[in-house]
């Protein structure tokens, strides 16, 4: 009979570190979103203004607004193997940073 609790137990048991796991990962994963979304701002902070400045420069020398526009959407994006422009400001870096860690606990 000892041997049936024990089992049940050890089920038990199992189940429940099981669905904390689970728990802990989704709130990993919403807090990760969070730190990416802060990260995107604090960046269109700093690129929008440079944006407004090559459009200027772009209309200036004579092309639309629109071509203008369309030829510096992607300004600060990733280009190539060059990483994309601000990710050093403090919110990028923690959200590297907390992504790097959740990812080196995930190995183990």
């Amino acid at each position: 009979m000892y041997k049936y609790y024990r089992l049940v137990l050890i089920c038990f048991c199992g189940m429940t570190s099981s669905a904390y796991a689970e728990v802990e990962d989704k709130q990993r994963k919403e807090l990760q979103k969070q730190y990416d979304y802060t990260c995107e701002q604090a960046r269109n902070k700093k690129i929008q203004p440079l944006k407004n400045e090559k459009i200027a420069e772009c209309i200036n020398a004579g092309e639309t607004k629109e071509a203008c526009a369309e030829s510096n959407k992607y300004l600060g994006a990733r280009k190539g193997s060059r990483a994309p422009l601000f990710m050093d400001l403090p919110e990028c870096v923690k959200a590297f940073e907390y992504n790097k860690q959740s990812s080196d606990r995930n190995s183990d």
